[in-house]
């Protein structure tokens, strides 16, 4: 069985592989009213609107982390998508099933829960069974202890759930669609021009916090650029632009929507968070306008309600199809794939407390840390020893004393790499995640050849040193491969 091991509060834990999409960083939170205290909010994670859980605090063995540390297990438990804040994941291993000590925890009964002391309680309910991995003990959890079904709204007058009740139907309903009629919806309310606007929460596809644009020459006056969203065209519009209004403040966020199966970006100066409006709440102005209706916000101030039919009206929806084919839009495209820079994607992971990556290109598989045997010389030619992978004896060099870090630190996984003239087992720390660095932010640093930092990439603010694998490639080596 193929598990994803992760901290929460000093325990390991567990989850089915198969039901991780995506272990990311920590992201903005849109708090939710009513929500339990294991909620920490919306997040917008792979494009998706999806609710994010505090696993200690969901598991009942702490207060809860701090929100920008630890990382995201996105986790999909067959029906809907959740976001799990844990502490640090560890590693990917593959554990045999006659290792797992099984426990339908489930199926317990009120008299079993009983027996089970209170501050426990939620812990021991979401266990399907434990393991042993490295020497220590690794609880296995049922992929519903972060189901959408659990969570009840604490403290709602009305019954409803406001915005939890809202934002969660929204993401289990099968048909994806969400209407005013539905005893109310939620908006995502936005800034523009100094005034507020809301836009229905099922019409939002992602909000970006981070976009660069190229200006298009001789665009229509809202068109402010095109952007590139995980490698598709998005053309973005100045939503004051849009609403007749002059731009006095710098656009800092993308709101994107779809028509005609179209995605357009919508440019304000702030998203402000989510609001839940009650049914009947709308004071309905003109169907299909650019602004549908009026809504009293939490503060008592006026809500504008867009229409995105009345926003990109047929007519603007033709004009920006005919600027596109007029100008070739493949060449607009080609503008932004070289403003942006191409991207180089990489396997980050940890040396100690260095946070380091490798070209994904050159990584074969990661492997579970095991011992490896000595290799007469291999210590005097730079390798600690090897391991069999698949049947293959690999040379170990272990890059953790390279940055001087703890080399019996239990914490250790294989990067197998393959290149011309051989492959090799580094081992590191804890492997993160798939990255994506622009080639415009790597800088290539003067080192020796027996430097395994070959440049440096900066990404959202932070330096991370990239490995280059030259000492392995250099006639200094000749020794390790004879060594294997």
């Amino acid at each position: 069985m193929d598990v994803v091991i992760f901290e929460v509060a000093g325990q390991r834990y567990a989850l089915p592989a198969a039901n991780i999409s995506e272990v990311l960083d920590p992201v903005p939170v849109t708090p939710l009213p009513y929500a339990p205290t294991f909620v920490d909010g919306l997040v917008n994670v792979i494009g998706q609107v999806v609710v994010q859980m505090d696993a200690e605090q969901r598991l009942g063995v702490g207060g809860g982390l701090a929100a920008l540390r630890g990382s995201i297990l996105v986790v999909n438990d067959g029906y809907a998508q959740s976001a799990v804040h844990v502490e640090r994941v560890l590693t990917k291993a593959i554990i045999a099933d006659e290792d797992i000590s099984r426990k339908d925890a489930r199926v317990a009964s009120d008299e079993d829960s009983d027996l089970i002391d209170s501050s426990e309680a939620d812990h021991a309910r979401f266990l399907s069974g434990s393991f042993q991995w490295k020497e220590t003990s690794v609880l296995l959890l049922d992929v519903f202890a972060f189901s959408l079904d659990d969570i009840v709204p604490v403290g709602e007058p009305d019954g409803r759930g406001g915005m939890l009740g809202s934002a969660i139907g929204s993401i289990v309903r099968s048909d994806g669609q969400e209407s005013r009629a539905d005893k109310g919806f939620s908006c995502v309310i936005v800034q523009c021009n100094g005034e507020h606007y809301g836009i229905a929460l099922h019409e939002v596809g992602e909000v970006v916090d981070e976009f660069k644009l190229t200006v298009l020459p001789h665009a229509p006056s809202d068109v402010s650029g095109m952007t590139l969203l995980r490698g598709e065209p998005v053309l973005s519009l100045s939503l004051g632009a849009l609403l007749g209004g002059t731009e006095h403040a710098l656009l800092r966020k993308m709101v994107v929507v779809e028509r005609n199966q179209v995605r357009f970006g919508l440019l304000v100066e702030e998203v402000l968070g989510i609001e839940y409006f009650a049914e009947g709440s709308v004071q309905d102005v003109e169907p299909g306008a650019e602004v549908e209706g009026y809504l009293i916000g939490t503060n008592k101030g006026m809500i504008g309600l867009l229409g995105i039919n009345g926003l990109i009206s047929d007519a603007r929806f033709k004009r920006y199809s005919d600027y596109l084919t007029k100008n070739n839009v493949t060449q607009s495209v080609a503008a932004v794939e070289k403003a942006q820079g191409k991207k180089v994607r990489m396997l980050a992971f940890f040396l100690g407390r260095e946070q380091c990556a490798i070209p994904l290109s050159l990584v074969e598989r990661v492997e579970e840390y095991r011992e490896q045997i000595d290799l007469p010389g291999g210590r005097e030619a730079g390798i600690c020893g090897a391991v069999q992978i698949q049947g293959e004896v690999v040379p170990v060099v272990d890059l953790r004393g390279e940055f001087g870090g703890e080399q019996d630190d239990k914490d250790a996984t294989y990067l197998v790499v393959r290149m011309e003239g051989g492959v090799w087992a580094l081992t590191v720390n804890r492997v993160e995640r798939v990255i994506e660095i622009s080639e415009s932010d790597i800088e290539q640093i003067k080192a020796d050849k027996r430097d395994y930092i070959g440049a440096v990439g900066r990404l959202n603010g932070r330096l991370i040193s990239i490995i280059s694998l030259t000492p392995l490639m250099s006639a200094d080596s000749d020794p390790i491969m004879k060594a294997a």
